[in-house]
């Protein structure tokens, strides 16, 4: 499915018939980043990717940008509509206190809004084809995944999981 939105054309999770209606929504990036001063737009982080349209926004700002999303169906889509910014990396996964292996599952409440996935730990005994990797920011950072440069920026969008990627972004938040 294609969406046509700031003065673009989108590939969309054919399932989605609700985050599209709040596209709008990316003015609250324009709000945050007055906050953001020009010398610090080194790395942002954003997770909760969707289909692409906060990483793709955020790479006209920020040098570079690391965007993570869990579902395949919108990771799909994030791929393809952020294939022209050769400043955005993308990882299918989530993000989280802790790493290991999470579940991603859409309520039957939001069956119509491919923004609303929600992620849980994956339960002994699952199929890891139906489960995806979680990562601490922190981890990915003792890895050498932001030696690049400084952590100026987080956004996510987690469905109630922002706590838990915070606590596990002590480390690069005292650190940047």
């Amino acid at each position: 499915m294609i969406v046509n939105f700031m003065g673009r054309d989108w590939q969309w999770n054919p399932l989605d018939k609700k985050l599209v209606q709040v596209n709008d929504w990316i003015k609250d990036l324009h709000e945050a980043l007055k906050f953001v001063p020009q010398k610090r737009r080194d790395i942002a982080i954003q997770a909760g990717g969707a289909m692409g349209m906060w990483p793709h926004e955020l790479s006209f700002h920020f040098r570079s940008v690391r965007t993570f999303e869990p579902d395949a169906g919108n990771y799909k889509c994030l791929v393809a509509n952020c294939a022209d910014r050769t400043n955005i990396s993308h990882t299918q996964a989530g993000l989280g206190a802790y790493d290991g292996f999470i579940s991603v599952e859409l309520p039957p409440s939001e069956a119509n809004n491919a923004g609303a996935y929600y992620t849980m730990p994956a339960g002994e005994g699952v199929d890891p084809a139906h489960s995806v990797p979680q990562f601490s920011l922190d981890s990915l950072y003792d890895e050498g995944n932001f030696d690049d440069g400084r952590v100026d920026f987080i956004q996510l969008d987690v469905e109630g999981r922002e706590l838990d990627v915070l606590l596990g972004a002590i480390g690069i938040i005292e650190r940047d």
